[in-house]
């Protein structure tokens, strides 16, 4: 124990005894680190912002809704089946929503559209992902109720309203009338466009109301045209979809042996879209960063090798002392671990205030979590151990009493 610590002290001493070489060795392979770290960065940020402007809540959801293509006497998922969900799949529900969807005959003074009148419930906005540009959207509370609201998609609101103001008009839906509270401005990513011609309404006033009669088929009061699960982003997806069938199963009266009477609108297909596109880009990053550590790889070991020149005397001397080859070896590796972790530091403080500016100024998708920053020291320090490994073994070998002379 006594000779690690000597070992390390004089490593310490050995890195930091002289300022500027070690300022240049953290230098030279804080670029290494700091190009892995930036390589890790964009592919987390950039995953995530294309799957939020393309998926949405899509990408980690399951969208429960009749399997149409089997001619069976269970129909559509029910509201009942919300809690038996949740109680199945416990910490992994981060949110749910109920759709029941129909189309209206919907009119404001001489203006008429058939348009699509969604009737919801809980937390609808996770898919119809749309900001509001007046008014306001539909409340919990409001979606559990049956008054006659409603608020309007872009671009229905275009259609009935043209340029007008439309808050706090009342529309007519299927000769209902209806008062409009809000109105969405356009989606923020390609799932939610479907929803810009819209109308939204709380699910019972839509089952009560705004339905003909055979506008959702001869479906019940407590039927939905859709249940949506989102899932925890830890969750496995696969998993959960396992313990949604069994649990709808059961609570349905459907065997094993028979086809599911729900089909769960898999989102991996567009995602394999994205999967790939993640692996091209993923690809580019890791070229660039293997280029990055290349350089800074081969940057410090010229240095620690002209380092290691520049200590022949001071080596020598510890060598005549006693030290032994295996000891000399050990003082240059944990110098090198120490400049690594040290450098790690430097390029991890760099990327985070180049992330800051660049998120601040350009939006640029950029995501610096702890696995990024781990990555960053294991890169480091590895850098630094392996491109110690040649100056070690030179400084091993050398002869104590020629080394002296020089």
């Amino acid at each position: 124990m006594n000779r690690l610590l000597a070992v390390l002290r004089l490593a310490m001493w050995a890195a930091f005894s002289k300022p500027s070489r070690a300022a240049l060795l953290i230098a030279t392979l804080g670029g290494g680190a700091a190009g892995v770290a930036v390589a890790a960065g964009v592919m987390s940020g950039y995953a995530r912002e294309m799957e939020r402007m393309t998926f949405g809540a899509y990408a980690r959801s399951l969208v429960i809704t009749e399997n149409t293509f089997l001619d069976d006497r269970f129909g559509p998922p029910r509201l009942a089946d919300i809690p038996r969900l949740q109680e199945a799949l416990r910490d992994s529900v981060e949110a749910w929503a109920a759709w029941r969807s129909a189309t209206g005959d919907v009119r404001y003074g001489r203006e008429q559209a058939n348009l699509p009148v969604r009737g919801v419930l809980g937390d609808y906005r996770r898919e119809a992902d749309m900001p509001l540009q007046a008014g306001r959207a539909l409340t919990l509370a409001e979606t559990q109720g049956a008054d006659r609201l409603c608020v309007l998609g872009a671009g229905a609101a275009r259609q009935l309203f043209r340029n007008d103001p439309a808050v706090g008009e009342a529309i007519r839906i299927n000769g209902i009338s209806c008062d409009v509270v809000g109105v969405f401005a356009e989606a923020e990513n390609q799932l939610a466009e479907r929803y810009r011609q819209s109308v939204f309404a709380p699910f019972t006033a839509a089952a009560r109301y705004f339905e003909n009669a055979d506008a959702f088929g001869s479906a019940g009061p407590n039927e939905v045209s859709q249940l949506t699960i989102v899932l925890t982003p830890e969750t496995r997806r696969r998993a959960a979809l396992m313990t949604a069938d069994q649990t709808l199963r059961r609570s349905h009266g459907v065997p094993q042996a028979q086809v599911s009477p729900f089909e769960y609108a898999d989102p991996a297909a567009p995602t394999r879209a994205l999967e790939r596109q993640r692996d091209l880009i993923g690809r580019l990053l890791i070229t660039i960063a293997a280029v990055t550590v290349a350089v800074a790889l081969t940057g410090y070991a010229a240095a620690a090798n002209a380092a290691v020149d520049m200590r022949r005397r001071e080596i020598a001397l510890q060598m005549m002392s006693g030290a032994t080859g295996r000891l000399i070896t050990a003082q240059v590796l944990i110098e090198g671990l120490i400049i690594g972790l040290a450098a790690s530091v430097a390029g991890s403080a760099l990327v985070m205030a180049g992330a800051g500016l660049a998120q601040t100024f350009a939006r640029f998708p950029f995501e610096l979590n702890p696995g990024v920053i781990a990555l960053t020291f294991v890169a480091g320090a590895l850098t630094g151990l392996i491109a110690s490994l040649p100056p070690a073994r030179r400084a091993a070998s050398g002869s104590p009493a020629l080394s002296a002379r020089g």
